[in-house]
């Protein structure tokens, strides 16, 4: 049989499909109620029965191109990013962040501005190819983010208490601070791009078992991608969780909106206040 929505030849006994990675389960069973009515109704009417997949292809209620987008977009993510083993992706992710601090710091004396934002970009991009599979916990995406995290900080200080002959931890409340701040950046990006692939897992498998927070996610992004927004809660695309989501990102986007307001506020009559 065709996949209905990547037109991929899979098995007929296929659950998901290999090149699209779309969950067939409830698909087929349509399809082959589909198929049965066809023949009825072409028994009657004296016409030669289509396959199944003729008939799927004809059946308005299945045609939605920005759900296939979604899913497409999602299964391309999904085949064509490498995923590495959780132990793999960490000690490249040490290595690579430790050389970003050898180059920008060491080496040629940058600003630490460089140092931050190299030490948020590349453990997103490692936390990203950590896992495919979904889990239905994340805690152990931040534990992995956070032993990142620290095996990182105390190899760059190990490097600059061995050049500068400083103590390798901090001395004072206000490093520790700095200290503190800068493995919880690491970590949470790491954390931050393994949700992310989680997201588009669940995107382009949507029976997978995942957390409440990846599955809100991964309806809220394709929804986004189909065309269903906080605008139009009647839309019989938008499920109840859906909803909750489009409450959520109306109540973050006035807080945000208020607290603009008020820092400006602040910052014009604070002193007059």
């Amino acid at each position: 049989m065709k996949c209905p929505f990547c037109a991929e030849e899979v098995k007929d006994d296929a659950t998901v499909c290999k090149h699209c990675r779309y969950d067939l389960t409830v698909v087929r069973a349509l399809m082959e109620r589909i198929e049965d009515l066809t023949k009825q109704l072409q028994s009657v009417a004296g016409v030669p029965a289509v396959t199944r997949e003729q008939s799927i292809r004809h059946a308005p209620e299945l045609q939605d191109p920005h759900t296939e987008r979604a899913a497409a977009i999602a299964g391309v993510i999904a085949r064509h990013i490498p995923v590495l083993s959780p132990l793999a992706t960490l000690l490249l992710a040490l290595g690579a962040l430790l050389l970003a601090h050898f180059i920008i710091v060491i080496h040629y004396d940058l600003s630490l501005f460089w140092l931050h934002v190299a030490s948020l970009v590349l453990p997103f991009v490692f936390g990203f190819i950590y896992r495919q599979t979904t889990t239905e916990y994340l805690s152990s995406d931040l534990i992995s983010g956070g032993v990142l995290a620290a095996a990182a900080l105390l190899a760059m200080s190990s490097v600059v208490a061995e050049i500068d002959k400083v103590p390798v931890l901090p001395t004072d409340w206000h490093g520790w601070l700095e200290y503190i701040e800068y493995g919880a950046s690491i970590a949470l990006a790491f954390f931050a791009g393994a949700v992310c692939r989680q997201t588009a897992t669940a995107m382009s498998t949507p029976a997978a078992k995942t957390s409440r927070f990846v599955y809100f996610a991964a309806k809220y992004a394709t929804a986004k991608l189909s065309g269903v927004g906080p605008h139009d809660p009647h839309d019989p695309r938008m499920d109840k969780y859906l909803k909750r989501v489009s409450l959520a990102e109306k109540i973050i986007i006035a807080s945000i909106a208020a607290a603009s307001a008020l820092g400006s506020i602040w910052s014009g009559l604070g002193q007059f206040l």
